[in-house]
């Protein structure tokens, strides 16, 4: 498996059919705002496109073929607003 490009602690995992999601997390130094995704079938990350703003240990939800980060911290303080990574528009 190749390594993701920033791991940490509070990072989420999230998976679907073929795919593993890892979004946010706490590199020692700064929350992060990055993801990617894991294909197990052909042994890649790919980097998606970040959210808005950092945050660690948020939760991660899949609805209607979009994925949805809520709450967790940006650092400052802990969030409860959620952000849509509109990121599963291949997931079926």
């Amino acid at each position: 498996m190749k390594s993701k490009t920033e791991i940490g602690p509070f990072l989420t995992l999230f998976s679907i059919p073929d795919k593993i999601y890892i979004v946010g997390g706490f590199n020692g130094t700064e929350v992060l705002q990055s993801g990617e995704f894991y294909e197990p079938i052909c042994n890649e990350w790919t980097i998606i496109a970040p959210m808005n703003r950092p945050r660690s240990g948020i939760q991660l939800v899949a609805h209607d073929k979009n994925l949805y980060a809520i709450g967790g911290n940006d650092g400052l303080a802990r969030q409860t607003s959620g952000l849509n990574l509109k990121i599963l528009n291949e997931f079926e």
